[in-house]
């Protein structure tokens, strides 16, 4: 994106975080994300996790007065969600929550189709739904519920 440029990446193993920030051209590669979040270069945050790590890491980057970007959903449940907001407000950064889905390769394909034709006729439809209280969410083509195999944290 104009007028932004990856400073940092961060994984569970120093040998994977620099062998991307390598491949990418990222200027620095840390293990532990308090590094990262520490670090002066970093102005932003991307929070791209499974779930439940999110909270600690939301946090963890706003208590270093760095804005956090962080992929939906931005916590397991909706106190969870709102203890970050107010955290984010209180500490005046800035903070966002995004979709996955919006690169997803089949949504895209259906963007396509839907801009090159204006007559399609909708034969088949998928359903996403809550499976819980711990607010998890799935997406199933075949079937309106979720199984173990479709279920997602």
């Amino acid at each position: 994106m104009p007028g932004f440029r990856v400073a940092a990446v961060v994984t569970t193993r120093t040998a994977t975080a620099q062998a991307t920030a390598q491949r990418f051209g990222v200027p620095h590669a840390f293990a532990d994300p308090q590094q990262l979040v520490s670090h002066p270069d970093v102005d932003l945050v991307t929070v791209a996790v499974k779930v439940p790590e999110h909270d600690r890491l939301v946090r963890m980057a706003i208590e270093a007065g760095k804005h956090v970007y962080c992929e939906f959903p931005l916590g397991r449940t909706t106190e969870e969600a709102a203890a970050m907001l107010r955290a984010a407000e209180a500490k005046g950064v800035r903070h966002f929550v995004g979709l996955q889905a919006r690169v997803n390769p089949a949504l895209a394909y259906v963007k396509d189709l839907i801009g090159a034709t204006s007559a399609i006729r909708m034969r088949e439809t998928s359903r996403w739904r809550s499976t819980g209280p711990r607010e998890t969410w799935c997406w199933s083509r075949e079937r309106t519920s979720c199984s173990k195999s479709t279920r997602s944290a």
